[in-house]
């Protein structure tokens, strides 16, 4: 099984936009935390619902797993 696993993604769409390209090499991606940019100006809701616009099209391709806070 390979797993490959990604922390603090900090809300930068074109590390998701890498992951995307290679998910399929993955049987399990690993999320274990700091999705969003604490200190950005887009506000913390809009940064979650596109994070998990992200996750979704991810769990298209291979498992996800996160960490719930």
């Amino acid at each position: 099984m390979k797993i490959f696993i990604i922390a603090d993604l900090d809300y930068r769409g074109h590390w998701v936009s890498w992951l995307l390209s290679r998910a399929e090499d993955y049987d399990l991606v690993c999320m274990p935390g700091d999705l969003l940019d604490m200190f950005r100006e887009e506000p913390r809701m809009v940064q979650a619902m596109k994070v998990s616009r992200w996750i979704r099209e991810l769990g298209k391709i291979t498992r996800v797993l996160l960490r719930q806070p």
